[in-house]
């Protein structure tokens, strides 16, 4: 199992084994403590370019969305839609989460997150992802959107997000999704053959997308 110091290498759609996996958690977890209450929270946290992290409350307000420049809303949670995006010309993508350990996201949610996100930020849009609190259902899912889209290892896409936002990922259960997933796409850590697919998704992002779908399709 991995211990602090040492970055083994798992190739893409690695099994890990129980006692792997749950190392790899505890990582995940240490990666996100302790969290820091946001009180206030005026504003949803920048993840990556055109990618925002945050909440209900974030969603709910028009001018504030305006003001950042965001065209699309994907809804983790269970919430009707704002009458307002349709006047604000804002696209909108309601997923209907739940937020319990055994809930299983990502398996549920994650290619009809993709499918939404990749062409809004592709196409020079600006998508606000969030759930009621923008700590457990969406942060799992820009995470796991990221670790498809950048192809850069779970610990630092955490460790980003974390920074950016100090009270995600408190739904172990997520985490443990996570992991999983950052498994079958070889990205647990950096390694020759990840650098070579982030290399290959500069060169042509279409064809990078169509392998990691292929390498999900395996798992």
């Amino acid at each position: 199992s991995p211990e602090a110091g040492t970055s083994p290498l798992l190739p893409s759609n690695a099994r890990l084994s129980p006692a792997d996996a749950n190392a790899w958690v505890r990582r995940v977890k240490a990666a996100v403590t302790p969290i820091r209450e946001l009180d206030p929270d005026p504003s949803p946290a920048l993840l990556a370019p055109g990618l925002y992290l945050g909440s209900m409350a974030h969603a709910s307000n028009v001018p504030l969305m305006k003001r950042l420049g965001l065209t699309h809303v994907l809804d983790c949670a269970d919430r009707e839609p704002i009458e307002a995006y349709d006047a604000a010309g804002v696209e909108h993508l309601l997923l209907g989460a739940q937020d319990n350990t055994s809930y299983p996201l990502l398996k549920t949610h994650s290619a009809q997150a993709a499918a939404f996100l990749r062409p809004a930020l592709d196409g020079g849009g600006a998508v606000l992802v969030h759930c009621e609190q923008g700590i457990n259902r969406s942060a799992a899912i820009a995470i796991a959107f990221l670790l498809e889209w950048r192809m850069e290892p779970l610990l630092d896409v955490v460790a980003h997000a974390f920074a950016a936002r100090p009270i995600i990922l408190q739904n172990q259960g997520f985490v443990t999704q996570l992991v999983e997933h950052a498994a079958a796409l070889g990205l647990l850590e950096v390694d020759p053959a990840v650098a070579a697919r982030r290399a290959e998704r500069q060169r042509d992002p279409a064809a990078h997308r169509a392998a990691v779908i292929a390498q999900l399709e395996k798992v």
